[in-house]
């Protein structure tokens, strides 16, 4: 094979003989058929690396995603090819996806009914992708060709041979324990890096990013990291791991999220949703990346998990009140007063839904709002100071400054006594209007 080969001339045979004084009384190996091989790092010459996604996937690596069932992660994938094959912008990025082909080797999904639908939703140029959909061998006892599965151990040639064709920049492996050789443990460390590393030459050698997917287990106690399905070996052999989780406050939301990066910097997490185009569903990604730990949402004790459906809950019920528009500081913090809402909760429910406050206007109350109801021009300047005493403003007077979230952790509500507006008296948050109107 052409990546066995690869970096021969960077080799040096190193003899081994026994000692001439004859004092080693250590077994020397035979070195008829098998050699130890060495390379002195003053010989290399320097590659840079060359991204396919900045940040994320990179040619000539291999990166792992793995996630819980239905959340997309198959889907994921066809966008990612689907960009590559039109040199589409990367989700919330203006940079562009440098055009090639794509592979796929995709165990759970049909070609005709699946794979093309979606591709065609996701806008992807068919022409450029090319599906791996079974492997044709002959019986050497009774000549007959049979369908079989591929298989990394016993097949990977083939697949080498595909790339050096096609030139894809971007294989696809879905799920990467379908295709291990037949006789591999993925629990077993051992056995995984035997099938991964020819994986990764072959990669190297070609250029081609590999990106593999595979499941989380239910060890819900472990960091994220820890829970990719079967042996550590998957993550550690990747150079880049994603993983994708459901957004606690928002069911139809994902995340797309780091779990490690051993080639630069993490680029940050990504979110989007599955919609539906009436023949296939394919996703619409949000337009700004995403800070959110993935431990936070991947792992959880017992009662880590009631904590969760606590603030799951808390989080529920602050889109619900802001949903119509813009909601008064007081008639908010009454409100979760009256749910039974701790200050705390309430604060962490805001900050995971980026919501803004702002004045209705020079010396009027404070309002909340969901980002996408408050523009830039609806923050005040720093250097406008409202005064916690002032009976028009609507911020808690405990707080740090004008506009920030409570700095309490208190489950009190000392921060929610402050003179009573016209806006605070409404019942309905699509009924609020500016103090004083």
């Amino acid at each position: 094979m052409d990546w066995q080969n690869k970096f021969d001339s960077q080799f040096e045979r190193v003899p081994i003989t026994p000692q001439a004084n004859g004092h080693d009384r250590r077994r020397m190996p035979d070195t008829s058929d098998t050699e130890l091989r060495i390379m002195t790092l003053s010989s290399v010459k320097t590659e840079k690396l060359i991204p396919l996604w900045p940040g994320r996937l990179w040619c000539g690596k291999t990166s792992l995603m793995a996630g819980d069932p239905g959340l997309g992660k198959s889907l994921v994938t066809l966008d990612i090819a689907a960009r590559i094959t039109t040199g589409r912008e990367w989700p919330a990025s203006i940079e562009r996806a440098p055009v090639g082909d794509v592979v796929l080797l995709s165990a759970e999904d049909d070609a005709a009914d699946t794979l093309r639908p979606r591709l065609e939703a996701a806008g992807a140029d068919l022409s450029r992708v090319h599906a791996v959909t079974e492997v044709i061998e002959r019986d050497p006892r009774t000549n007959e060709r049979r369908r079989k599965t591929f298989r990394l151990g016993a097949h990977l040639e083939y697949l080498e041979m595909i790339c050096a064709e096609r030139k894809p920049l971007l294989l696809v492996i879905d799920p990467i324990t379908a295709y291990m050789s037949a006789d591999t443990d993925a629990h077993a460390t051992a056995d995984v890096r035997s099938d991964l590393a020819p994986l990764a030459e072959m990669a190297q050698a070609h250029g081609v990013a590999v990106l593999m997917v595979s499941h989380l287990n239910k060890a819900t106690s472990m960091q994220a990291i820890y829970r990719v399905t079967g042996s550590v070996a998957f993550v550690a052999a990747a150079r880049s791991a994603f993983g994708v989780v459901r957004d606690p406050a928002d069911r139809e939301r994902r995340y797309f999220l780091p779990l490690k990066n051993n080639l630069g910097k993490d680029s940050g997490g990504l979110a989007y949703r599955i919609d539906f185009n009436g023949q296939a569903p394919y996703l619409t990604w949000d337009t700004e990346p995403v800070d959110v730990d993935i431990d936070m949402l991947a792992v959880s004790s017992p009662r880590e998990k009631a904590k969760q459906a606590t603030e799951n809950a808390v989080s529920v019920w602050l889109r619900d009140l802001l949903q119509h528009g813009p909601v008064a500081a007081a008639t908010l913090w009454r409100r979760a007063e009256q749910a039974g809402h701790s200050e705390r909760k309430v604060k962490a429910a805001l900050r995971s839904l980026g919501v803004k406050g702002a004045p209705a206007g020079f010396r009027q109350a404070w309002h909340y709002a969901l980002s996408a109801d408050l523009t830039d021009s609806d923050i005040p300047p720093r250097h406008v100071n409202l005064p916690d005493s002032d009976p028009l403003c609507g911020f808690p007077a405990n707080s740090a400054e004008s506009g920030a979230i409570h700095t309490s952790d208190s489950g009190s509500f000392s921060g929610d006594r402050q003179t009573r507006t016209e806006s605070d008296t409404l019942t309905s948050p699509a009924e609020v209007r500016n103090c004083g109107g």
